[in-house]
Formats: structure tokens, sequence, C-alpha cells
């Protein structure tokens, strides 16, 4: 009779939690020191370097929403809007709480055009701080673009107030924007209430005063007394058009002051 084989048993190997815990802490030291490292790069208008840098940062620490975060704002000043756009999606799945990132992710919507989207961004950051008028702000500007007029003029005012609360006093640009969508929809006494307002703050500012004569001037007559066109929709050659680039990295005014932008429906 052959004799049994003998089976040997060898213990298993016990996974080393400490060992494993001080890389994650090294690797954790090291996606720091980057972050620190990018702002750097940052102040100094460095966005592609900072990129470069943060990248590092995630690939130590791909579970952090904050670098995530900074970078996609460095490829939104770089107009890369897209990368930008991919980096603030794949943040709000790590942090869905955070309001400034969804913020952030409907200016973004906002410089590709895709303004209901946008909308819904605001939408969720209002949700999660009901108290922030930052969010309410940037809805009404993207309401008024669409000519969504009268959700546009609702929420400017809940806007302005939220904002004069976080401030503790006025705040100008939310009146000149209000002001002119109520010249667009015909409410011109109550425009030049907001441009008064505006003035008031801003005193020295040329823009604003010359809004408010226009808008206490009779319009002009085209034709057989007629009222032209131009002055009714405020169409201007140097409205502004969807802001791109830098000009629009934080809290960007999509309605200028010589009339709201026109998109067509």
């Amino acid at each position: 009779m052959p004799p049994k084989p003998i089976i040997v048993v060898k213990p298993l190997r016990r996974p080393n939690i400490q060992a494993e815990k001080q890389e994650e802490q090294r690797h954790r030291r090291m996606a720091r020191e980057h972050y620190k490292a990018a702002w750097g790069l940052i102040e100094n208008k460095d966005f592609e370097g900072a990129i470069d840098v943060l990248t590092l940062s995630i690939a130590s620490w791909p579970t952090n929403a904050t670098y995530l975060g900074l970078r996609g704002r460095c490829y939104f000043d770089m107009e890369e809007f897209l990368s930008a756009l991919e980096d603030f999606n794949e943040a709000l799945k790590l942090d869905p709480k955070r309001v400034t990132m969804h913020e952030r992710q409907g200016l973004t919507f906002v410089a590709l055009a895709r303004f209901n989207d946008a909308i819904q961004s605001f939408n969720n950051a209002s949700r999660l701080d009901p108290s922030a008028g930052e969010p309410i702000y940037e809805r009404a500007k993207v309401r008024a673009i669409l000519h969504q007029d009268a959700q546009a003029l609702e929420d400017f005012t809940l806007a302005i107030k939220k904002l004069e609360e976080e401030k503790c006093g006025p705040v100008c640009e939310p009146h000149v924007e209000r002001a002119q969508l109520k010249r667009r929809m015909g409410l011109h006494s109550e425009a030049i209430l907001d441009l008064e307002i505006a003035h008031n703050l801003k005193q020295t500012d040329l823009n604003i005063l010359n809004l408010l004569c226009e808008v206490q001037s009779p319009p002009p007559a085209q034709g057989r007394g007629r009222i032209s066109h131009a002055w009714l929709t405020h169409e201007r050659p140097h409205a502004l058009q969807v802001p791109t680039g830098s000009c629009a990295t934080h809290a960007p005014s999509y309605i200028h002051l010589a009339g709201l932008a026109h998109v067509p429906a």
C-alpha cells in the first residue's frame, strides 16, 4: 500500500497593516507638499505648472476632492473647459456636498454654453446652502441670457437680499444687472431706482452714470413715431456675449453695462 502524501499547510501571510499605513501617510505627505507648491505657481499665474504639480498630488491621493477642484480651476483659467468640467465632476463624486464645487461646475457649464446644466448646478449649490446668495445670483444671470425674464428678476431680487445680508451692506453689480433686466421688461422707473442705488455705491463709475442717464432719457423715435427696435431689445454692438476665459473665472458678469446679452432662442 503506497504511503499517503504529506500535505504541508503553509501559514497565510498576514498583511503588514502598519507598513501599509506608513506608505499611505508618505504618499499623503507628498500630495500635501505638491498642493502647497501648486498655490505658489497659481499666485504667479503659472497655471500649466500648477496643473502638472497637482496631477502629482492627485496621483498620490486620488480620493482628495480639494486637489481635483483646484486643478479644475487651473484648467478653467486656461480656458480648457472640458478638462475643468471633468475635474469638477470627479470632485463632486467624491464630495457631493461642496457648495463652491457646484458653483464652479455651473460656471464651466456657462463657458460651454450649456445653460440648462448650469442652472442645475446652481440649484444644487443653493439647495446645499440656502443662505448663500452667489448661486442664486449666477442662476439669475443665466436665466437673463435665456430670456427667462420673470424667473431671472425673481432670482436677482432674492440674490440681492442674501448678498446684502452676507456682506452687511448694499451690493453694486446685482443692482445694475437687475436694472438692465427691468429695462428690457419695460419697468423703467424701477430700473432707475436700481441704477441710483448702484450710482450711490460707485459714484466714480461713469458707465453706471451713463446708463442711468440713458434710461432716464425718452426712447428715440424711428419712422412715424415708432420706438427703435434696437432701443427696446438693447441690441448693441458692444453687448457682452457669453464669457470665456479669465474674464469669467470668478462670478462672471453675463450682462454688460451697455445692455443684456442676446442669445437666440
